[in-house]
């Protein structure tokens, strides 16, 4: 980030962004340099999971029903960056949505989109694969961006703001009222992510198994396991974080304590995709070549 620094207190909109952003400024954000000598600032994230902060609640209850009203702030963005524009990006583009309020998220100078052009965007799989099991999972950072003064500030959430932002959902047992994902573009990367990993790990006689039953039943069956195995491969270096964060009750309540059967289970909830056989088959099949 050699081009960032830090934005001290003072007049933001002379020295560092659009000039049409409003001109009083408090906090301490990173700003980027941007076209035509304008600047923006920099969403900052959790240093653990990734995930971005969320724009702090001002309201008890969003309409989900009126645009004009609230509407769904993506957390990750700009959508035209092209780290946006894989199968991975997409997941991340879709991980985490927010209700917000359209004042506050993108309707007038100040608005959340007058000052920001987004976080730094990961690049690297895993690190991508990493924060979106974490927004899956419920993870809250514990400080938020204030817009309701017109201008944006770094806060740490207050109890009842934490707990705005975790009103559990009425459709979905494991997720948050005002904050969701979209679900296939997160399968595609889980599923891609987990049948990319070594499966040279998993033991030889589970693949020879797999491979040589005729029996269409017993197929679909070690085909579930081999999934699984491959889940369980593609969350082993972020287990022990994971478990800690479970522990310390910052996940949603009702999520898993193993990030293996989040991650199983998104890429096998129903309708199951079809063509997962045969990609573990070929999968299967080159480890043990390699062998």
């Amino acid at each position: 980030m050699a081009n960032e620094q830090i934005v001290p207190s003072g007049d933001l909109a002379s020295r560092f962004a659009d000039p049409e952003a409003p001109a009083h400024y408090a906090g301490g954000f990173l700003v980027a340099p941007g076209e035509s000598g304008k600047r923006s600032l920099i969403t900052p994230t959790d240093t653990c999971t990734g995930l971005p902060f969320s724009i702090v609640p001002t309201e008890d209850i969003l309409p989900k029903d009126r645009p004009r009203v609230a509407d769904a702030h993506h957390h990750f963005h700009p959508a035209s960056d092209p780290v946006l524009k894989t199968v991975a990006g997409a997941a991340l583009r879709n991980c985490r949505l927010q209700l917000v309020s359209t004042a506050h998220h993108n309707q007038g100078r100040g608005s959340y989109h007058a000052y920001f052009k987004g976080p730094n965007l990961p690049t690297d799989p895993l690190e991508q694969f990493k924060t979106c099991v974490y927004a899956c999972a419920g993870f809250m950072p514990r400080h938020g961006i204030d817009m309701s003064s017109g201008a944006p500030e770094l806060v740490e959430l207050t109890k009842k703001q934490m707990a705005q932002l975790q009103v559990p959902g009425a459709d979905d047992e494991f997720g948050y009222r005002n904050l969701w994902y979209n679900y296939e573009p997160v399968r595609r990367f889980f599923t891609n992510f987990a049948l990319e990993q070594d499966f040279g790990l998993i033991k030889r006689q589970k693949l020879g198994e797999f491979l040589l039953t005729t029996d269409e039943k017993r197929k679909q069956h070690l085909a579930r396991g081999l999934i699984g195995a491959a889940a369980r491969l593609a969350v082993d270096s972020m287990k022990d974080e994971y478990s800690m964060l479970h522990r310390a009750g910052q996940l949603h309540p009702n999520i898993q304590s193993d990030p293996t059967v989040l991650v199983y289970f998104k890429i096998r909830n129903r309708p199951v995709p079809s063509n997962l056989t045969p990609r573990v088959e070929r999968r299967a099949l080159a480890a043990l070549q390699a062998a």
